[in-house]
């Protein structure tokens, strides 16, 4: 389900949103929820049968409000008539139909009643559950002891929402396949007391591993599962926080302790650099803070960095990358000697085209601004074929060039 406000008249987010799921989730069906919409109010309104043209997995949109009175009440039941209508029909859903042996059934309720008192579960003793689980003679119950099977359970489990299970896919490390979350509020509730934190945020959005015990509640969060903790913060498809490579005493940066606002940078202003810009379908938050991990060599002294952009020094130069994601692209501004311009903007888009690779349904595209019409720029790909056919010195006006003072 994808939950939007309908206080929020002008939210475009949808779009993005279902970018996003197409590309991690396949063609899943979704179920748009607009709440808020008090009193049956349209505040937001979509283009419903344009979304369902691009977006063939979408299966229907609900308004609803959790305010007392009539609008709210069948808003809700309607909502749980799609959902359940979903469950019940939809092909793509039938794995949630199939038939659930006894014995799974035991362990899942067992697992529930440890989920009350126990925050998380070690591999072994989920084994030993399985096992133990048989209910007397005949195969309907008999324990599950196939190692296959009672992955497979747990999975399920997973899926339902009774426990968190992480490491489920092939080759995940060892560590993480040992852990079961019974309480998923037990790390969320560490996620968010990191991300804040007054003292990471005084620090630029850094911290220390050895801070950790000082950051959080020992009595919650023993030092020995720190590391797991740190482990699942930092996992791709999570992505709140990152380790520097390049700095002591394991320190680490969290993207969304990172300013808002951007710093002054008048320098960019008046001079005139080399221009580089990365047009998207569109630009997710979390790009750019991808990007200062992995460019963080490269860190000014001052470490010039926020949200959205960050300065970095480079074969004798200094540039500039600013994401913006209301046009859905990233500028690069490179200033420095003229014959070392070109060899630091290549050191910077060997990093963006990284972060490209962890994103691709971003859909990045090359593009080099002019430099007296920044706002008008080329594809890159075009210029380096006219380059290559027609070679340095040839000229030509792109479209949308200003010509009057020609």
């Amino acid at each position: 389900m994808l939950v939007l406000e309908d206080r929020r008249q002008d939210d475009r987010s949808i779009y993005d949103w279902l970018k996003t799921i197409r590309s991690r989730g396949g063609d899943s069906p979704v179920i748009v929820v607009i709440n808020k919409s008090d009193e049956g109010k349209q505040d937001l309104r979509l283009n419903e049968s344009g979304l369902r043209q691009e977006y063939p997995s979408l299966i229907g949109f609900v308004r609803t409000s959790c305010d007392p009175g009539e609008f709210a009440r069948t808003s809700m039941q309607a909502l749980r008539r799609l959902i359940a209508d979903t469950l019940a029909n939809d092909e793509r859903l039938k794995h949630v139909r199939s038939p659930i042996p006894l014995p799974w059934l035991r362990v899942k309720k067992v697992v529930a009643e440890m989920a009350r008192a126990e925050k998380v579960l070690q591999r072994r003793a989920f084994e030993q559950l399985c096992e133990a689980s048989g209910g007397g003679v005949g195969p309907e119950n008999a324990g599950v002891s196939n190692f296959d099977e009672q992955g497979a359970l747990l999975r399920l489990l997973h899926e339902l929402g009774v426990v968190v299970a992480h490491g489920l896919e092939r080759g995940a490390p060892a560590a993480r396949r040992e852990i079961t979350l019974l309480d998923p509020n037990w790390l969320t509730g560490a996620i968010y007391t990191l991300l804040n934190s007054e003292t990471v945020h005084n620090q630029g959005g850094e911290f220390a591993r050895s801070e950790l015990e000082e950051l959080l509640d020992a009595a919650i969060y023993p030092k020995d599962w720190h590391e797991f903790i740190l482990g699942m913060m930092q996992d791709a498809d999570v992505g709140l926080c990152f380790r520097l490579a390049d700095a002591g005493h394991e320190r680490y940066l969290v993207p969304e302790a990172l300013p808002e606002n951007e710093p002054n940078l008048d320098v960019f202003k008046t001079a005139e650099p080399l221009r580089f810009r990365y047009e998207y379908s569109f630009l997710p938050r979390g790009v750019i803070p991808r990007f200062i991990v992995q460019a963080h060599r490269y860190l000014t002294a001052s470490k010039t960095r926020w949200r959205d952009g960050v300065l970095l020094e480079a074969v004798g130069c200094t540039v500039l990358i600013r994401g913006d994601r209301d046009q859905n692209r990233i500028d690069v501004e490179v200033l420095g000697p003229i014959t070392r311009r070109r060899a630091a903007l290549n050191v910077v888009l060997s990093d963006l085209k990284f972060v490209h690779q962890l994103n691709a349904e971003i859909k990045a595209e090359a593009r080099v601004p002019l430099p007296d019409q920044p706002e008008v720029s080329v594809g890159y790909e075009h210029l380096l074929k006219l380059e290559r056919r027609k070679g340095l010195s040839h000229e030509f006006d792109p479209d949308g060039a200003d010509l009057s003072s020609l």
